[in-house]
């Protein structure tokens, strides 16, 4: 990932520049800024008020220094606020999250960092053409 947020709020950067792109990167990160943030329930992420100050805050310096709109409702533009999962509901190429012990943020906590930056949250159900054909995955030949 590109950043990791540790669960104290301490921010790491895990490439040498965030415009790199890490290896495993499949179609559904080729274009994220990824932030890995530490934690083992969404719950423990939502009750966690430090280290989401932590995110919120750089997740409003990426948006402020490569104009990233603050906003989560064209996800077909590859600009904006998502999460892993979102993207995956989106173009379904991604390694394998393992139930109970993978999760994403959620989409309550994605909406508390849009809020949290002055973005615009909108729910999964009413994005940007989010019923049109072109949401079908088709087939899946990605994995190795």
């Amino acid at each position: 990932s590109t950043f990791i947020v540790d669960t104290d709020g301490k921010i790491c950067q895990g490439l040498d520049a965030v415009e790199d792109r890490p290896a495993a990167a499949a179609e559904t990160n080729e274009f994220a800024v990824q932030i890995e943030i530490v934690g083992r329930t969404e719950s423990a992420l939502l009750g966690n008020e430090e280290q989401k100050k932590k995110v919120i805050a750089l997740v409003n310096r990426l948006c402020e220094r490569y104009a990233i709109p603050r906003s989560n409702e064209d996800i077909d533009s590859r600009r904006g606020i998502f999460s892993h999962g979102q993207q995956k509901k989106r173009w379904g190429h991604s390694a394998h999250m393992h139930p109970g012990l993978d999760f994403d943020p959620g989409e309550t906590y994605m909406k508390e960092v849009l809020e949290g930056i002055g973005g615009t949250y909108t729910p999964e159900a009413k994005w940007k053409d989010r019923l049109d054909d072109r949401w079908a995955i088709l087939y899946d030949d990605w994995n190795p």
